[in-house]
């Protein structure tokens, strides 16, 4: 069974006598083949190096989503100082142009006429397209414009004087729908009023955030307006909403409004995402790379190599393994190797069955001198045995012939073991023993009768003759006692023991009696206890029955022979 087995998993052994791989239940020592062990080395090896190289793309992904928030927060506190020059020149540009207008109203205040007071005005602004401003004449209870920028529109110009009583003078007012923003000036008298204008275009180019300040909205805030001086594009506007924008405020006010911008954070750019994917790229890369060579150069070729064994019969050659451009050199050598084995053993395989062939020759003819000799041998006895001069005489002739003829027949036996390899008969050997006896009686001296009862088992040779002369023995010491008690020899394969029989000769004249014992105690007794020593098992007597019997060793499987 040991032997089976490992031809059943031997990847080297003949085709017909391996099992199928789906026949395959367990491998080794009885483990349960697992899923695992189905993978290819090939994607044992791509797993394998990428689960090795996982870490390395986490740590560089994530130090480079650390460098990008490092770059992130960088940009940022660029953006804050510039929001803080921003404002600071918003601011001064505002203050500015309130000074200019403090100084017109004075002159109002001083008799200066309203016609001059707007052609000083716009001498003041003429470099500057912005602001666009009006003079309001405060007359009782109906105000009325003295001079209006030619372009200053429609709707704003409707705002003016409703900015009237929107508040102190010298406070902002924003427009959220028009994005702009209106400030009122007020000379010491309340005479006379002046509102600029600023939208939100003269406003950015008052604050010149520059080129620094990325995608944003760029705010003036009150306690309940917000005047947008520029708009997010509404490309980036859905980042605004997913709450990826971010609010960076100046810390100064500009006329007491707070100023500052809402940053866009959109998705990272074409660079930037390659950037962040480019470690786990090159990982893959790198696995795919190591699993590509290793496949061409060592697992193709070696499940070639494999084949090309799994298909070898003993005897044969293996045939060449086919040339693979990038195989590894050390496997072509040991394919190379291999069929130099399989030459050797081909032709070691020839030169034994030759000798087997020369060997069987000599054994035969040895086989077939020795029968010869022991037919030479017993065909003397019987010739003496004629002359012999006493019935003494005679009964040692017949005792040496019986031992000489059980001694051929378990030659003849032992001869046919040789040519069918199947051991020797133990029924045609204790009948031809049978038959050995009866014919030594025929000379009237002796008659007695021998049964046999033996199932077809068989023995090897060096057990026949201590079992061939124990049955002899036997037969001549029931002989010796009643020549006419009858013998009875019986073999049954043992049940508790599939490689042993049970081989018994039972007559009644070995019952106890004295003239038994004298017998054994004249060398009888001594002759079966070495018989029993070299069968490797007690004799067992049983008095009642006069019966011996003994275990015997048998060849497996021998109880279907024929």
């Amino acid at each position: 069974m040991e032997n089976q087995n490992t031809t059943a998993s031997d990847p080297l052994a003949p085709a017909a006598n391996r099992a199928p791989a789906g026949d395959m239940k367990q491998c080794g020592i009885g483990m349960p083949v697992s899923r695992r062990a189905r993978l290819s080395t090939g994607v044992k090896l791509f797993l394998i190096l990428v689960l090795a190289l996982l870490p390395l793309a986490i740590i560089a992904v994530l130090a480079t989503k650390q460098i990008s928030r490092l770059a992130d927060d960088e940009r940022d506190q660029l953006i804050a100082e510039a929001i803080v020059q921003s404002g600071e020149r918003l601011q001064d540009a505002l203050q500015g142009d309130q000074q200019k207008l403090n100084g017109i109203l004075s002159n109002l205040i001083q008799g200066t006429t309203a016609a001059e007071a707007c052609k000083n005005l716009g001498l003041i602004v003429d470099d500057r397209k912005f602001p666009r401003y009006a003079i309001v004449a405060l007359a009782g209870s109906s105000p009325r414009a003295n001079c209006i920028s030619n372009n200053m529109p429609k709707d704003i110009r409707v705002r003016l004087m409703l900015a009237l009583d929107s508040g102190p003078s010298n406070t902002p007012i924003i427009l959220p729908e028009q994005r702009s923003l209106l400030i009122k000036t007020s000379g010491a008298l309340d005479t006379h009023q002046i509102i600029a204008y600023y939208p939100a275009e003269a406003l950015l180019a008052m604050a010149a955030p520059g080129s620094e300040i990325p995608a944003s909205s760029l705010q003036l805030a009150d306690a309940s307006n917000v005047l947008r001086i520029t708009e997010i594009p509404k490309r980036l506007e859905r980042f605004q909403h997913k709450k990826q924008g971010k609010y960076i405020a100046a810390p100064q006010q500009v006329l007491g409004m707070n100023f500052g911008l809402t940053i866009a954070r959109q998705l990272p750019n074409s660079p930037e995402f390659i950037a962040l994917i480019l470690p786990a790229i090159t990982i893959l890369a790198a696995a795919f790379i190591a699993w590509y060579v290793a496949d061409r150069l060592l697992i193709r070729p070696v499940v070639a190599l494999r084949q090309n064994v799994s298909e070898y019969e003993p005897g044969e050659e293996l045939s060449p393994l086919s040339k693979m451009p990038n195989a590894a050199a050390e496997i072509e050598q040991l394919g190379d190797a291999f069929r130099d084995m399989s030459v050797n053993v081909s032709e070691d395989k020839s030169a034994l069955a030759e000798a087997l062939v020369h060997q069987k020759l000599l054994t035969r003819e040895v086989h077939h001198r020795v029968k010869n000799n022991v037919q030479v041998i017993s065909s003397l006895i019987r010739i003496h045995a004629r002359g012999a001069s006493s019935a003494e005489e005679e009964q040692a002739f017949a005792f040496m012939q019986r031992r000489v003829d059980a001694l051929a027949v378990v030659q003849r036996n032992h001869f046919a073991e040789v040519e069918d390899n199947e051991g020797i008969s133990l029924r045609t050997l204790a009948n031809e023993l049978i038959a050995s006896l009866r014919t030594n009686a025929r000379d009237g001296s002796i008659a007695h009768t021998i049964k046999s009862d033996i199932a077809n088992l068989a023995i090897c040779q060096d057990i026949g003759v201590p079992v061939a002369f124990l049955i002899t023995e036997i037969a001549e010491l029931s002989i010796k006692i009643d020549p006419d008690a009858v013998i009875t020899i019986a073999a049954i394969a043992d049940d508790q023991d599939e490689d042993a029989a049970l081989l018994s000769i039972t007559s009644p004249a070995l019952t106890n009696n004295d003239e038994l014992q004298a017998l054994l105690g004249h060398g009888v007794e001594r002759i079966l206890t070495g018989l029993s020593r070299q069968l490797r098992s007690p004799l067992d007597f049983d008095a009642a029955t006069g019966g011996y019997s003994i275990r015997v060793c048998r060849l497996k499987g021998s109880n279907n022979l024929t």
